[in-house]
């Protein structure tokens, strides 16, 4: 689950997100259904009204209109900068915070924390203290 109000186009001015995930758990068309073997291996039949969109998808409408479309595609523009920006005054906050006695900060970018191994390998310009994923 994605939410592109807060990330994508950010301004705030549309609601908009997305799900993924394989459509058959997702969208059937109506009427529809389709097997599939359960997690203890017995097999289920899985109905289009047992579908996590049914009711969003014919009730409400799966798609973004052209307008709320625009908007997300003109805030992918500036997205790159932002999530920088983001990640920028994260690190910076958390360490201000964690300096102070009386505050307790889990942040795996800081040399303090047990993840902050994990953290610089797996992330680009972790040692720098950016959240840039690789």
């Amino acid at each position: 689950m994605h939410s592109y109000t807060k990330d994508l186009t950010g301004s705030g001015t549309t609601t908009a997100g997305c799900v993924i995930g394989r459509n058959e758990y997702m969208f059937l068309p109506k009427g529809d259904s389709f097997e599939t073997t359960a997690a203890d291996g017995t097999p289920r039949t899985i109905s289009w009204d047992e579908t996590l969109f049914w009711n969003v998808y014919y009730v409400k409408g799966g798609f973004l209109d052209s307008d709320k479309a625009f908007e997300v595609l003109i805030g992918t523009k500036t997205f790159e900068m932002r999530l920088l920006q983001k990640a920028v005054n994260t690190i910076t906050l958390a360490r201000v915070l964690d300096a102070h006695p009386d505050f307790n900060v889990s942040c795996p970018a800081l040399p303090s924390s047990p993840n902050h191994d994990m953290c610089t390998k797996h992330m680009l310009l972790a040692v720098a203290g950016w959240f840039v994923y690789v």
